[in-house]
């Protein structure tokens, strides 16, 4: 019974002993912190960041220079025609060949904060003076388109045998687009714009037409005996005419640019287009002035017209106060000029720009680009001319002209050809 008793006394020791163990590592659990969680395995290669797309980053700043090279197509000129003596149907229509002289196109960009886009402004500016001078002494072989028929021409055949002809062509382009973000691949990005533009296009030509023909007095007899005031001092003078158009235009317009990376983000093929719609004014304006001799009123009674053949200036005429004096004497050569001039017509202009270019990153701040761009404008030129003039001689040489009718010709112009530049980056 003695060992029993103790048996259970051992085993009572034994249960306090492990529950003070339990309850005394179930403190320390609690009192102690809980170690940290692992970290998460890294990212395999596969699964890191792609890198984005270029792109200027926000205050960025580009600015280029460039020199556009561009033939107008659309402006042609026609001063006069050529008429070939031996053959009826052999006239040709003369016209003045000319291009650009190579002018500058200047384009600024800043990039804005929080992917608002990138503000662009672009300045182009082209024009073009061009002569043609045609003489053929003797030979009135050339037509003057250019002039009114009425009264054109050493003998009213609107034919000279020398011209002297000029044209003035300009355009100046100012835009302003906020461009941003269209489409992104790894290889291509897009970009599309809107924006407002202003267009001011001029073009004119003016024309002087001469005729050498042996005149008067050259064809006076010797034995003519001339007045107290010498033989009469007649020659051909000039005709000349002219036309100038002026059209300023502002609207908005809108496109798409798009960049192709050809080799390690250096080498790069972009394009663009674009289109706008314009509105605003022409002005336009036609001016003459054909040479007429007139009978003064000393000797005919009033100023009358007179009309070929000249052949009579060298007749000798009586005016009573006993001295000689021939026709030639009261014959004078005035110029009839005429003209018309339309203010601030309303006109509407389309313009369509496509342009593609191959462009170089030489260094982090230095690009170099060059390629092909053609703008095409719609309805920015206007010609006009009187078609039908009544002309009348008043008293005092005074000359009464209305116009009974008016023609109009839209002149459109693309400008197309090769430019090339550099650009500079900022930040």
């Amino acid at each position: 019974m003695r060992s029993d008793r103790g048996r259970s006394r051992c085993a009572a020791h034994t249960a306090a002993i492990l529950a003070a163990l339990l309850w005394a590592s179930s403190d320390r659990a609690q009192d102690e912190p809980p170690e940290p969680e692992a970290p998460p395995p890294p990212p395999a290669a596969a699964e890191e960041a792609e890198p984005s797309a270029p792109g200027a980053p926000a205050g960025a700043i580009l600015v280029e220079a460039e020199v556009w090279v561009a033939q107008p197509v659309g402006t042609e000129y026609y001063p006069a025609t050529e008429i070939d003596p031996d053959d009826p149907f052999g006239t040709q229509v003369l016209t003045i060949g000319h291009g650009t002289e190579p002018e500058g196109r200047f384009r600024a960009a800043f990039t804005l904060p929080n992917a608002w886009g990138t503000i662009v402004g672009t300045y182009l500016v082209q024009k073009d003076n061009a002569t043609l001078t045609r003489s053929e002494p003797g030979q009135p072989i050339f037509g003057e388109i250019l002039t009114h028929p009425l009264y054109a021409g050493f003998l009213n055949d609107q034919i000279a045998d020398r011209f002297d002809a000029q044209t003035r062509t300009r355009l100046n382009d100012w835009r302003i687009d906020l461009s941003r973000p269209g489409f992104r691949t790894p290889r291509v990005r897009g970009d599309w714009f809107v924006g407002w533009r202003r267009v001011k296009h001029i073009r004119g030509m003016g024309v002087v037409y001469r005729t050498s023909l042996p005149g008067l007095p050259p064809l006076l007899p010797p034995n003519v005996v001339c007045g107290l005031n010498g033989c009469p001092t007649v020659r051909a003078g000039a005709d000349q005419a002219n036309h100038t158009s002026t059209f300023e235009g502002r609207g908005l317009e809108g496109g798409l640019n798009v960049v192709f990376d050809l080799w390690r983000d250096k080498l790069v093929l972009e394009s663009s287009v674009g289109l706008a719609v314009l509105r605003g004014d022409i002005k336009a304006g036609y001016g003459a002035q054909n040479m007429v001799y007139i009978c003064t009123a000393a000797l005919c009674g009033q100023d009358l017209i007179v009309n070929p053949p000249y052949d009579f200036f060298d007749d000798p005429v009586n005016t009573g106060d006993d001295q000689p004096h021939v026709v030639g004497e009261f014959i004078q050569e005035v110029g009839v000029p005429f003209g018309l001039e339309l203010q601030a017509v309303e006109a509407t202009s389309n313009v369509l720009d496509a342009s593609i270019a191959l462009r170089y990153r030489a260094l982090r701040w230095l690009e170099v680009f060059g390629g092909f761009r053609q703008t095409h404008y719609t309805d920015v030129g206007l010609d006009v001319r009187p078609k039908a003039i009544n002309f009348n001689v008043a008293n005092l040489g005074f000359l009464v002209i209305s116009f009974e009718d008016v023609t109009q010709v839209e002149r459109s112009v693309t400008y197309e050809g090769l430019y090339g530049g550099l650009a500079f980056r900022v930040k």
